[in-house]
């Protein structure tokens, strides 16, 4: 009984490290611990690089087109 016990308290520990490491305190088992950690941490961004490379490239495609809005309609008698 003892070796069953603590083969899983093993595979417990395992996991919960593994969480940690892999999602970090502020999200692993969907932000349970963050309270514990980070209390007055703020939020960080959670997206993945392409996502924000994405939204750079987005963004500056908007200033673009209304940078060209604007000299057309300077232009426009």
């Amino acid at each position: 009984m003892g070796k069953v016990l603590t083969g899983l308290l093993i595979v417990a520990g395992l996991w919960i490290g593994i969480e940690l490491f892999m999602y970090g305190p502020s999200r692993a088992f969907d932000g349970v611990l963050a309270g514990y950690f980070h209390s007055g941490a703020i939020e960080t961004d959670h997206r993945t690089t392409p996502q924000r490379a994405g939204d750079a490239v987005r963004r500056a495609q908007a200033e673009d087109e209304a940078r060209r809005d604007r000299i057309l309609g300077q232009l426009e008698p």
